[in-house]
């Protein structure tokens, strides 16, 4: 009988926190929301900080992944270095990743975000010179790397996505400004 109570205790004190834990993630992303709708992209940039702080505090793959999806777009519409500072986080976030899919959609955010970087400096990559040295800064790579480094993450995406079901990747697509952009 006593085992029972303490059993039903932890029970219910397990379903609320995990409770609580999702109220914060969604609390914090309806700011982040509401600061996107009234174009105040650093503001958003800020909660999303903090989303990805509290995520890697809980050890939460998915929310950090999500942190970096918005995180990444945002940064693009104030900052001239938001696709290489896109690029480092992903990179950064991947070796913490534990769900397959989840790391499915990093691989292909990252080939989205070489394939970006490459669209807007192609002059400058294309009179880059192949150097021996290793780990080189983005600027200084070449259009082959670039191009070898998009082929790597759009197979791993593809290898890793496997059979996912319709809508499982949808809460990591931010959505639009009052202007729907």
């Amino acid at each position: 009988r006593y085992l029972f109570r303490i059993s039903i205790l932890i029970i219910i004190m397990t379903l609320t926190t995990a409770t609580a834990s999702a109220d914060k993630y969604t609390r914090a992303w309806k700011k982040v929301e509401e600061f996107i709708e009234q174009d105040l992209p650093e503001s958003a940039a800020k909660v999303i900080t903090q989303i990805w702080d509290m995520a890697a505090d809980d050890g939460d793959g998915r929310q950090m992944l999500k942190s970096a999806v918005y995180l990444t777009q945002v940064q693009q519409t104030f900052s001239e270095k938001g696709i290489p500072d896109g690029i480092e986080l992903f990179n950064t976030l991947m070796p913490s990743l534990k769900v397959k899919e989840h790391k499915a959609l990093c691989h292909a955010f990252l080939a989205k975000g070489y394939m970006t970087y490459w669209n807007q400096n192609r002059y400058n990559i294309s009179r880059m010179r192949p150097s021996d040295e290793e780990n080189l800064p983005l600027q200084h790579w070449t259009a082959k790397m670039i191009c070898d480094t998009i082929c790597y993450h759009l197979d791993q995406s593809i290898n890793l996505a496997g059979d996912v079901g319709s809508g499982f990747y949808e809460e990591f697509f931010p959505g639009g400004n009052k202007a729907g952009m």
